[in-house]
């Protein structure tokens, strides 16, 4: 073994001279861009804080927290239904807000070129976002996630666009939409997801709505876990259950079809391919059913199931075609996968972000299936909404307050929770005697029903309180799903109770 270099002092000194240097110069070019180092927030992956994937959005400032903590005590109240209602110009703007897209390459550039000049792109695309809008929503800061969406584009054939059914108007990019169509020239199908925690007139409302805007999309209901399957972990809940599989690869097999800038031998390749995955689907659903049957009439004598006869390892074709899934986090890509394969073949999570790095897995010999990490599109939407529709991880919000008072103004939190009045006469100085429900006072009652207390001093921990009612919204257990332009009008007589 070589003998290390001894390293001096003078050598330490340049060194420390170079990260301060370094870090000097990206200070620079976050003031130009509007993102100062002291509120740019990395989100927390298992790799670390510091983790080359991790999420970066801007941190609130100081002041800011304060002040939403003092409006979050004051009595709120519920505001109109058609405040539910959001169109593209409520979260995009009069114009379409723009995406960064991937710079012109070739495979003469080296990885160096390549990265320095993506980086002049994106560092372009931020002076541009952020000179035209003032009051941006949280969006990816993160080059590297970005650069995923861009690879997952590439080699793709289909592009499957994930949104919750429940607010897919904040997860849909026009720009991207229009990326893929009319420069890649590849078919878009937009999946509405998690159809089940919502109404059958929403549902098809949105579909409606998207099919209007935009012509040349297939929309799709999809449902991966039906709704008496939600209260069970993860790890538990069976596969094979999900609605809307068939009518997905039909809508693979129509959207190739129409394409025109596949070819003859490409189309017919799809359609096989798809009656391939169909079959297999249907296979895999009646294995599930004679293994349930076999557990539960106990004629499962040698302690295998059916389904290990037929596991095997997928030799793919060399001719294939690659679905690839994008979408917001926490969307449901990874299960939708797993619902299509029949089987977990990625790790899902009801954290936003754990999915890290784009995966392929091959469902056939002549399809591959694409996963992407979720991107954060940038909005106009407050930041208070994009918590409640889980593309922020509820486990890093500084201020949960306002985001509880924006669901107590428009969903009856106090009657679903089966709320008290949490104070006694004289016991808090600034509570009111009469029950004037704030969003402060909604969570010290949750607290104590819950049992949520302080390790020290024993009072109400309100912090958690409101961390568990904004989880509550994300998973589903209280709805709040918002609806397109003039829909209570269009639907008055229906009924819409989710």
């Amino acid at each position: 073994m070589p003998r290390k270099k001894p390293y001096s002092g003078k050598a330490k000194k340049l060194q420390l001279r170079g990260k301060k240097e370094e870090k000097r110069r990206q200070t620079e070019i976050r003031n130009k861009s509007g993102l100062h180092s002291d509120n740019l927030h990395q989100g927390v992956s298992k790799n670390g804080p510091n983790s080359r994937f991790s999420l970066h959005f801007i941190e609130e400032l100081l002041e800011t927290i304060e002040e939403n903590k003092i409006k979050s005590r004051l009595p709120y109240s519920p505001v109109a239904e058609e405040e539910l209602e959001f169109g593209f110009e409520d979260v995009h703007g009069e114009g379409t807000m723009s995406i960064p897209l991937r710079p012109r390459w070739n495979y003469d550039m080296t990885k160096e070129e390549l990265e320095k000049k993506e980086q002049a792109i994106f560092k372009i695309w931020m002076e541009d976002l952020t000179s035209t809008y003032k009051n941006l929503s949280y969006f990816e800061l993160n080059l590297e996630n970005w650069r995923q969406l861009w690879r997952v584009l590439e080699i793709s054939n289909v592009i499957l666009l994930i949104t919750d059914v429940r607010h897919p108007i904040f997860h849909f990019s026009p720009a991207l939409f229009n990326y893929i169509v009319d420069t890649l020239q590849k078919p878009v199908i937009l999946v509405l997801n998690k159809i089940d925690l919502v109404s059958e007139v929403t549902c098809r409302a949105w579909k409606e709505y998207f099919q209007l805007n935009f012509p040349k999309l297939h929309v799709v209901m999809f449902a991966s876990f039906p709704r008496e399957q939600r209260n069970i972990s993860l790890q538990n809940q069976s596969l094979g259950k999900a609605w809307g599989v068939e009518q997905l690869l039909q809508a693979c097999c129509d959207c190739c079809c129409s394409c025109e800038s596949f070819d003859i031998d490409k189309k017919s390749l799809i359609i096989r391919a798809v009656k391939d995955w169909n079959f297999k689907v249907k296979l895999a659903q009646s294995v599930q059913e004679q293994n349930e049957n076999m557990n539960q009439s106990g004629n499962d004598k040698d302690g295998h199931s059916a389904n290990e006869n037929t596991e095997m390892t997928i030799q793919h074709d060399p001719f294939f075609i690659t679905i690839g899934l994008v979408g917001s986090p926490n969307v449901g890509k990874s299960s939708i996968i797993n619902a299509l394969v029949n089987k977990k073949v990625v790790s899902c999570s009801r954290t936003p972000g754990h999915t890290k790095h784009f995966q392929t897995i091959y469902v056939t010999p002549l399809i591959r299936v694409c996963d992407s990490p979720g991107i954060v599109f940038p909005t106009l939407l407050p930041r208070c909404l994009q918590i409640l529709s889980g593309v922020y991880p509820v486990s890093q919000v500084r201020e949960p307050y306002s985001s509880v008072q924006f669901l107590a103004e428009r969903v009856p939190l106090v009657r679903l929770l089966g709320l008290t009045w949490p104070y006694e006469p004289g016991s808090v100085s600034d509570a009111p005697t009469k029950p004037q429900w704030s969003a402060w006072a909604v969570c010290d009652a949750w607290a104590k029903k819950r049992g949520f207390h302080t390790a020290k001093a024993g009072r109400l921990d309100t912090y958690r309180a409101a961390n568990n009612i904004l989880r509550l919204a994300v998973e589903g257990h209280i709805v709040l799903s918002v609806k397109p332009l003039g829909f209570y009008q269009q639907y008055s007589t229906c009924s819409t109770v989710e």
